[in-house]
């Protein structure tokens, strides 16, 4: 009976932290890392991606191509409904950079974090993560996911880059009252079957 009062307490306390929370909201696909990228330390690029639920965005990482020990400290990031607006939020944020490999081209391939945001997203909207940065050469990997992507500088698509969104998609209160009722039920369920053999 102890053991049932246990389980059922950890059931509860589950059910009160939403599910999915910290989760790959959008991946746009693996890093790349020899694939000519686009230079976003003189340009600005913007590459699309939706969300299939409401959610909120906390954070997003990119890869990127950095000279030989240099790394982006900062980025300056938007979040549009058409390429490079900042309809959504926009800011600089600083950014947490950590070595992939060295690609035999004259560059580090890093994977660059930005986290501590909190954007809203709607399900079935099309969004633009736009990014720049100034004072590092950095250009971002160009991996050919599935979205589309655009140069400020170019008119036409190009090919799509490296980056994957994070955040929370929240659990309705309804929800998260049947999960915890379904799985109080399956625990007692489970302890009157023991009795009963």
């Amino acid at each position: 009976m102890k053991r049932l009062a246990v389980c059922v307490f950890a059931l509860c306390l589950l059910g009160i932290v939403p599910a999915f929370a910290n989760a790959v909201l959008y991946s746009n696909g693996a890093l790349d890392g020899n694939t000519e990228g686009f230079d976003i330390s003189y340009d600005v690029v913007s590459d699309s991606f939706a969300v299939w639920s409401d959610a909120t965005m906390t954070g997003f990482d990119f890869a990127s191509w950095d000279e030989a020990s240099q790394v982006i400290s900062s980025v300056d990031w938007a979040i549009g409904t058409a390429p490079f607006a900042s309809d959504v939020d926009s800011d600089t944020a600083a950014v947490s950079s950590v070595l992939d490999f060295y690609n035999g081209l004259d560059w580090d391939v890093d994977t660059d974090t930005v986290s501590g945001l909190s954007v809203g997203l709607g399900a079935g909207t099309t969004y633009w993560l736009t990014l720049t940065t100034a004072g590092t050469r950095a250009f971002w990997d160009m991996n050919g996911g599935p979205s589309v992507a655009y140069n400020h500088s170019i008119l036409s698509p190009i090919a799509s880059e490296t980056f994957d969104v994070t955040g929370d998609y929240p659990t309705s209160e309804s929800g998260t009252i049947g999960l915890m009722g379904g799985g109080i039920l399956a625990m007692l369920g489970v302890c009157r079957r023991r009795k009963i053999r």
